[in-house]
């Protein structure tokens, strides 16, 4: 139940209370208007910028402005992923939004017409027009436009979220192409060695030197070896159409790199560029003002009101009436203190979001240095390991070829177990790069690595 109280007073008297209260709302729309300039986009108009045309597809060059010296992947990934624009097109319209609560602070007219019995049992209609004009509300609108600009911020850090997702998950996709492309080499050069040496073994039977079973047993080697290389050159055409298809970038490029240096995994995460850090504070922020206008839902509304109702057809009988109200809610049921109970509860969970989201991302970044580093591990006895076994595959092929003192299966097995270790140093070194672009992300410098800090994308400045 709301309880209004209407004072009516001279015009001159009611301009005048009026005019007072209303400049006070207008400082805080000033203030509101100036706290609402983020830095969305860049400073410099004339700067680097990444403007598309509307569209998922592929943007010709004419149409794209500041992508010199990007990489043709990073350029490929913000052209052609859809999710990108769409987060764009979310944060444009949680930034309208932020117009529905600053006309708060504006009139609002209203157009009605009424109609009844009068005493004479003459239906009469008249229509009314109604301006109303919110001269102080004790903060509530500008609490309003406040959480419209903290939803457009997180919508600017979705929006980066996705960009980032993008950026590092191509990175990935190009690590595990390139990774393939080296599993294929080796596993290519495992095939030639092997249908080498059952060459070697056919010729050794047909001068009675070798048993046939030697020669079937080289021969079902070769087999392995080319269900092998056959293996991973369909896993590397899906990886190369998925990269494909996520840049739109022809096969030449795939190989490209898309940083100008080797990424690294720094000594701590910057949790100031971490949207998902960012996010859980703007929810905090935003549980603030709730907490606000829970407390202070008791207070007042001022406004003023002013209506005009002229008779049908009599000009002379029109009424025109200036006033000022105070509204304020009396008893609603219990509902200010539930909802002050509610925004306690949405305060205690935002403030456990950001310390959630803190732990997150150191945990994420030490999980991705520990990951490079066991890599790093891995890949050095790998390498040491190929080194020993390349010897005794040379001493296996002495001794078998000219002392006769190594059986084929030892030699068979020597070779395969070469160039397996070979194949694992290469899937090794995929892992390795994939935990370092994880640093990247997980440390907040996948944009800079990728050269696009402070660019404008969709008109949106690529900075938290």
């Amino acid at each position: 139940m709301k309880k209004s109280f209407t004072f009516q007073k001279s015009v001159p008297t009611v301009i005048c209370v009026a005019s007072t209260l209303f400049l006070s709302c207008c400082s805080e729309v000033s203030q509101d208007v100036q706290r609402l300039k983020p830095a969305y986009a860049t400073s410099n108009p004339s700067g680097p910028s990444l403007q598309f045309k509307s569209s998922g597809a592929s943007v010709p060059a004419a149409n794209v402005k500041g992508m010199d010296g990007l990489p043709a992947l990073v350029k490929g990934t913000l052209e052609t992923q859809s999710e990108i624009l769409a987060a764009a097109e979310n944060f444009e319209s949680a930034l309208a939004r932020i117009g529905v609560a600053q006309s708060g602070y504006l009139p609002q007219l209203s157009l009605g017409i009424s109609g009844g019995v009068l005493g004479d049992d003459q239906a009469k209609v008249r229509p009314q027009l109604t301006g109303t004009q919110m001269l102080y509300d004790f903060g509530r609108t500008r609490r309003a436009v406040s959480r419209g600009e903290l939803s457009a911020q997180y919508a600017h850090l979705e929006f980066l979220d996705t960009v980032i997702d993008n950026l590092a998950e191509t990175a990935i996709a190009q690590a595990r192409y390139k990774g393939l492309g080296a599993e294929a080499t080796e596993a290519q050069e495992r095939l030639t060695t092997m249908t080498r040496i059952s060459t070697l073994i056919s010729e050794r039977e047909s001068e009675g030197l070798a048993d046939v079973t030697g020669g079937l047993e080289a021969r079902r080697r070769v087999q392995t070896a080319e269900t092998i290389l056959l293996q991973v050159q369909v896993a590397q055409n899906a990886a190369r159409r998925d990269l494909e298809r996520r840049t739109g970038v022809s096969r030449a490029l795939l190989n490209a790199p898309m940083t100008k240096t080797t990424p690294g995994c720094g000594t701590a995460p910057a949790l100031d560029q971490i949207p998902a850090v960012l996010m859980s504070r703007l929810d905090y922020s935003t549980s603030q003002t709730v907490m606000e206008d829970a407390q202070k839902s008791r207070l007042p509304v001022i406004s003023l009101k002013a209506s005009t109702t002229p008779d049908s057809g009599s000009r002379a009988s029109t009424r025109v009436g200036v006033n000022i109200g105070v509204s304020a809610p009396v008893f609603q049921g219990g509902a200010a203190r539930a909802q002050s109970a509610s925004a306690v509860r949405d305060m205690n969970a935002a403030a456990a979001r950001i310390q959630s989201e803190t732990e997150d991302a150191r945990n994420d970044f030490d999980d991705a240095v520990s990951d490079a580093e066991d890599a790093s591990v891995i890949i050095g006895s790998l390498e040491r390991q190929a080194v020993l076994l390349d010897d005794t595959r040379a001493l296996y092929q002495s001794q078998y070829l000219q002392l006769g003192s190594r059986s084929l299966n030892d030699l068979l097995d020597a070779e395969e177990e070469y160039y397996q270790v070979r194949q694992d140093i290469a899937l090794s070194r995929t892992d390795h790069a994939i935990a370092q672009i994880e640093c990247l992300k997980a440390s907040g410098a996948v944009l800079s690595a990728f050269g696009l800090t402070d660019r404008v994308l969709f008109g949106l400045i690529l900075a938290p």
